[in-house]
């Protein structure tokens, strides 16, 4: 493992990543590197609370920060939380569904039949007691994950898995980082990608399969963490996608999903931002995404839709 691509990928340079990604002449190069790149383990720690229903896991930066301390105490008090802490950096191999998945696996081990997933900049719109409640009144052995009702800015949401429109390419080309990484793309052969399918961010994203999407916060039932062996993530991915491609397999039987009434917020982009050095990083994910995609199309499409058209 070349460790010095690693301190690229991770730099906070977008320049950096731009000589990342110039370092593969194919995806396939791209995907084995991926796949191979070591993982730090995570710095856990537990918050005590009721596990009767629900445990929560959070990964974040600083498990004693303003960010974490605010979900403890404001936004899921007095229930059961993981804290999985890890430091996105170059001198790491940090891996944020790994950290992710070290918590779920925990949590699956306790007695809570739901298992909460959410990003350590949420926002407190419900009190916790209406989680609570709405998970207590949902059987967990029906359903392997729950989306909330209403939908958030970033979680539970709609999303399009399709090519990218001519309105998201002539706003890449508007500047150097953004031609750089529409050329990547093409280099690795990214089809598809995530994106909105309402509102005017909706604009960028071109004809999809719609799926319902977990990005920030989502929620799934300690049964479907055994049966995924604890990993439910794919730890080949870095800090992006992950959740998009486990969204993808989630919803692929619609009986297998349902909803819960909870209003919860965030503040996207608070912990790892929303630069350009982030949208090169993308493109490795998206990449991985593809290859993935491609490989087995069956796992992530509902049966009968013909995605043959997304593929070509």
């Amino acid at each position: 493992m070349n460790d010095t691509l690693n301190v690229l990928l991770m730099s906070s340079r977008a320049e950096d990543v731009v000589s990342f990604l110039d370092h593969f002449a194919a995806r396939d190069q791209l995907v084995e590197w991926l796949t191979q790149r070591p993982r730090d383990e995570p710095r856990v720690r537990v918050v005590d609370g009721d596990a009767s229903v629900a445990t929560v896991v959070i990964p974040t930066a600083n498990s004693s920060g303003l960010l974490a301390t605010r979900c403890v105490t404001e936004i899921f008090p007095g229930v059961k939380t993981i804290l999985v802490e890890g430091k996105y950096g170059e001198d790491g191999h940090f891996n944020l569904p790994h950290n992710i998945n070290v918590g779920l696996s925990l949590a699956a081990k306790g007695p809570s039949p739901w298992i909460v997933i959410a990003s350590d900049d949420m926002i407190r719109m419900d009190g916790v007691e209406v989680l609570v409640s709405g998970l207590n009144a949902v059987d967990s052995t029906k359903y392997d994950t729950l989306f909330t009702e209403p939908d958030g800015v970033y979680h539970s949401m709609w999303s399009k898995l399709g090519p990218p429109s001519l309105a998201r390419r002539l706003y890449w080309s508007s500047n150097r980082f953004g031609r750089l990484a529409l050329a990547a793309e093409r280099k690795f052969g990214v089809k598809v990608m995530d994106s909105f399918a309402k509102g005017w961010r909706a604009l960028l994203g071109g004809r999809g399969y719609r799926h319902l999407s977990i990005a920030s916060f989502g929620i799934v039932s300690r049964d479907f963490v055994r049966v995924s062996s604890g990993r439910p993530f794919n730890e080949s991915f870095i800090a992006e996608a992950f959740d998009v491609e486990l969204s993808l397999r989630l919803t692929r039987d619609p009986a297998r999903y349902s909803f819960v009434r909870y209003r919860i917020g965030e503040d996207v982009g608070a912990t790892l931002g929303m630069g350009f050095r982030r949208r090169l990083t993308v493109v490795a994910a998206n990449a991985l995404l593809n290859h993935l995609i491609e490989s087995d199309p069956s796992r992530y499409f509902r049966a009968g839709y013909d995605y043959t058209g997304l593929l070509r």
